[in-house]
């Protein structure tokens, strides 16, 4: 009788409890605000995207614009990171730096991810990556393979 009753009044006087799954499937929270970065589109027929993720970027294409506009969401953290440190905290992916850099070589525009890294249980990347170009501007994207480096991968397009 004492099981059913725990079983019944629990989740009554502890609201919240019953309503709030605990799963955890290891996926990194997205709640940072998007990153947002515009580059001249004056002369680029080209444009590289160089990230984790680019292949999942969404392309938008805008009928004479004068820009093109990259932006993506920072996510991730260092989950399961456990240091010596106690008064060590984790960097939430909002704070981590992540960024868009860019480089123009002749009619390329090469863009790529800044400080997206893994590296054991550190792991700071973009998601919900999207490309505003337009009309005419061909897409190429690259993924990047990422390690606990970060810098933006800005080499010339491969011929």
């Amino acid at each position: 009788m004492r099981q059913l009753l725990v079983a019944v009044l629990l989740p009554i006087a502890v609201p919240g409890c019953a309503s709030r799954p605990s799963v955890d499937d290891g996926s990194p929270a997205v709640s940072a605000a998007p990153v947002i970065r515009s580059f001249p589109a004056n002369g680029v027929k080209r444009l590289i995207l160089r990230a984790s993720a680019a292949t999942q970027a969404e392309i938008n294409y805008i009928p004479g614009a004068a820009e093109i506009e990259v932006s993506g969401r920072p996510s991730g953290g260092a989950k399961g990171y456990h240091p010596s440190d106690p008064n060590w905290r984790e960097t939430p992916a909002a704070e981590w730096g992540l960024d868009f850099e860019g480089k123009q070589y002749g009619d390329v525009l090469v863009v790529s991810t800044k400080y997206e890294i893994h590296y054991i249980h550190h792991h700071y990347v973009f998601t919900e990556l999207q490309i505003r170009v337009p009309a005419g501007v061909e897409v190429m994207r690259e993924a990047r393979h990422l390690s606990g480096e970060g810098a933006a991968e800005l080499d010339p397009p491969k011929k």
